[in-house]
């Protein structure tokens, strides 16, 4: 059984609530933090109108953009010349910020996503995700990884549960060649929970592709 996409791109189906989390501790260093200043760039300049976003940082504390609250589009630029006034220090503990994001839920007609923007181990990772997996995934995280100081386990395996996407990549690659994939993983996707039931076929569970509802 194969479920074949359009052929031509839809327009997005509902418009995007954007959480970006970025990762603010002194995981990131100087090369880091300007590849998740880039990719914030690019992700939040493909906004449109009647969509919104949020920019908050994480370390030992939590630092947002107007306090986190959700900005429109024409508040992008402001945004980024506030992320570039942010100096990284202290270790990362996404805990408490965390905790705060998985109480958010969709809004009817709205595509709600979480974009993680990581340089290195975020806190408690374990502990996390059993909190997300609490809250049985509400909405759609993705993750992005730099350099072999993340736990790319962790990160793709909280993508894959809440039907995200996740990239690791190094920091020396051109942030233009990861954006335009996480941009379209925060788009809402046409169909949803999708789930299948064997009657009989003697379907081979592993052969099925991907593993994860999404």
């Amino acid at each position: 059984l194969n479920i074949i996409p359009p052929w031509e791109r839809p327009q997005n189906t509902c418009p995007r609530d954007l959480v970006v989390l970025v990762d603010i501790s002194e995981n990131s260093d100087a090369q880091r933090f300007a590849v998740h200043q880039a990719l914030c760039r690019d992700i939040l300049s493909s906004l449109l109108p009647g969509e919104q976003f949020s920019v908050v940082g994480f370390h030992h504390n939590i630092e947002g953009f107007r306090n986190g609250d959700f900005c429109q589009p024409g508040q992008v630029n402001e945004a980024l010349s506030w992320l570039a006034t942010v100096r990284p220090n202290g270790r990362a503990d996404l805990g408490v910020l965390f905790d705060r994001v998985l109480q958010m839920a969709p809004q009817p007609g709205r595509a709600l996503t979480v974009l993680i923007l990581a340089s290195g181990k975020v806190g408690n990772e374990p502990k996390l995700y059993d909190r997300g997996a609490e809250t049985g995934f509400q909405f759609r995280i993705c993750t992005v990884g730099l350099d072999n100081q993340v736990n790319g386990a962790f990160l793709r395996r909280l993508a894959a549960a809440s039907g995200g996407a996740s990239q690791i990549f190094s920091s020396n690659q051109p942030p233009e060649q990861i954006s335009p994939r996480m941009i379209e993983s925060t788009k809402f996707p046409l169909v949803t929970k999708i789930h299948w039931a064997d009657a009989g076929c003697a379907a081979k569970p592993e052969s099925i592709t991907p593993s994860v509802p999404s």
